[in-house]
């Protein structure tokens, strides 16, 4: 039995993803491709276990990581005191 190959398209329908995410997935080896005449294919059982396994837990974790790294406030400066404006402040 041979392998089903699906196109970029197939797979941009089958995982509800945008090209550049597509692109980021392959480029991060978390999606197995293969380049048949310059163009990339995926083999229909690599789609089927990324599908299953997207979920995981591990992943998951990863992803609150990085959105909580994203939103994470810069701590201030703990010796540095709040400016204030007085009159000094200004030149004439």
């Amino acid at each position: 039995m041979e392998p089903e190959w699906l196109t970029e398209a197939e797979v941009l329908k089958i995982l509800k993803v945008s090209r550049q995410t597509l692109y980021n997935l392959r480029m991060t080896n978390r999606l197995p491709f293969f380049k048949v005449g310059g163009r990339c294919r995926y083999l229909t059982a690599d789609i089927d276990a990324f599908v299953l396994n997207r979920n995981t837990p591990q992943l998951q974790n990863q992803a609150e990581s990085k959105i909580q790294s994203e939103h994470k406030k810069p701590e201030s400066e703990p010796n540095k005191k709040p400016s204030s404006s007085s009159d000094d402040d200004y030149f004439i």
